[in-house]
């Protein structure tokens, strides 16, 4: 019987943005089936209470008491551990019993190639295209692992959280698309943490179990979390009007990019800081308490009353430190950067044409109204760095509303021949008569869940409009 009924008034966020200088409209952003009930005029009755605030981190000792209960949960919904780091072929490597690997989930993966904004790096298979999957993917993970709306799903890894960006990734893109953290969580300290303790729950022979499917859809569920994302548009308004603290997840080294190396400018950079992957984590692998980050939070000048975007090169490693912000420090107006560097460095829309400013020592900024030289605080001939780039901006100027050349510091430009991801692509198709939104992804998600039912057929139509609320992205 075909679920309807699940579409009645449904209520979704979708973000406008206004760009400087240009006037558009920027938008930000176990198995088993259901009967419906006789009644099919209100939502379902678990929907008043699904999407309830809660810590998505779970101890070891939580989790051993679910898998005694019969991988069920205290208030009696069912457990799926989901192991997506260690190696089942492995005759040396721990895993728990009765878990799923991730290699039995025929369509797991934690980015589709997806475009968004004036840059179709797609048919390239480019970094900067490395998105949140789209909800056929998420769909067809969610049914293969046998999930329904009161599953509860446990990721897990051989130990610590940073670094396994399959983790706090696969639980980014499951928030993301609606599933509550009541229901995704992450076992603290990982596969290490339940073998310390329960070692009887752990073993090197289990073989990974593939549950019973499903047709759970998250069609089926209250809404997105949309905020939870931002697109490199999104990112742009947030630079030039301040509105938000910025966190770069990588090193020390901002060299790294498609056309160009640097940062945004005023960004955090979180291993300075103190705030970086390894910086959360202890020695065993488990999650430190927030009284123990507090004072770091502090002092980079990061509060629950900000808007936090945190970005790394490519929107993995930046994860644990989403995670960590949101689930220990409770801060929850904090988004990944979808995309992140790598997306950034590409949207330049100036060329460098001095071998001075190319892979060399000679980092500039823009002051505003031209580029100077970081340290020697001296001007840049406009023959030197021409407009351009990969945004093609010398044939439409209007593609400077998406440059984020001048919004940067310390930037290292590459030779043209050069513009490449850290993989060697090097192609890009650009739309230089683009007047979109930057958030398409936003708009096509939220086009995907709320269609009519889990088959996708609208021809019913549910009656209900989508409501928009307006979020100008710090504009």
């Amino acid at each position: 019987m075909k679920l309807s009924w699940l579409r009645k008034a449904k209520v979704f966020s979708v973000y406008v943005v206004v760009i400087s200088f240009i006037t558009i409209a920027v938008g930000c952003g176990g198995g088993g089936s259901y009967d419906a009930p006789d009644s099919q005029s209100a939502t379902p009755i678990w929907w008043d209470t699904y999407d309830q605030p809660a810590s998505a981190v779970v101890s070891a000792s939580d989790v051993a008491g679910w898998i005694a209960n019969g991988n069920v949960t205290a208030s009696g919904d069912p457990v799926v551990i989901l192991d997506v780091q260690t190696d089942f072929s492995d005759t040396a490597a721990n895993r728990i019993i009765g878990s799923t690997s991730i290699e039995d989930i025929e369509a797991f993966t934690i980015f589709d190639y997806r475009a968004e904004g004036p840059i179709d790096t797609v048919a390239i298979n480019d970094t900067s295209a490395k998105m949140v999957p789209k909800g056929t993917t998420i769909d067809a993970m969610l049914q293969d692992l046998g999930v329904t709306h009161d599953t509860v799903i446990v990721l897990t890894s051989a130990a610590s959280g940073n670094g396994v960006w399959n983790l706090t990734r696969g639980w980014w893109m499951l928030y993301y698309w609606g599933l509550a953290e009541t229901k995704i969580k992450i076992l603290d300290g990982g596969v290490a943490a339940l073998a310390a303790a329960d070692p009887t729950l752990v073993n090197t022979t289990a073989e990974s179990v593939d549950p019973a499917d499903s047709v759970f859809s998250v069609k089926d569920l209250p809404g997105l979390h949309t905020s939870s994302r931002v697109s490199t548009t999104q990112v742009i308004n947030y630079a030039r009007s301040g509105s938000a603290k910025i966190i770069d997840a990588r090193g020390s080294s901002g060299t790294s990019g498609v056309a160009f190396g640097g940062r945004i400018d005023g960004a955090i950079v979180a291993g300075d800081a103190g705030i970086g992957g390894g910086d959360l984590v202890n020695a065993d692998g488990t999650f430190k308490t927030k009284a123990e980050m507090q004072a770091a939070f502090d002092n980079a000048g990061i509060s629950a009353n900000d808007r936090i975007i945190v970005h790394c090169f490519s929107g993995y490693s930046a994860t644990p430190i989403y995670f960590f912000i949101k689930e220990v420090m409770e801060y929850e107006n904090v988004a990944l950067y979808d995309g992140s560097w790598s997306a950034w460095s590409a949207h330049s829309a100036f060329t460098p044409v001095a071998a001075t400013y190319i892979d060399g020592a000679t980092t500039i900024h823009w002051d505003g109204s031209q580029f100077v030289q970081t340290v020697a605080d001296t001007v840049v001939p406009t023959t030197d760095i021409t407009q351009g780039g990969v945004l093609e901006a010398d044939t439409n100027a209007g593609m400077l509303a998406y440059d984020t050349v001048r919004l940067s510091k310390d930037i290292l430009f590459k030779a043209v021949s050069a513009w490449q991801d850290a993989y060697g692509n090097t192609t890009f198709t650009v739309n230089t008569e683009y007047t979109g939104s930057g958030t398409e992804l936003a708009t096509e998600d939220v086009e995907y869940v709320t269609s009519d039912d889990v088959t996708g057929d609208d021809s019913s139509g549910d009656g209900e409009d989508v409501v928009v609320s307006p979020d100008t992205g710090g504009c």
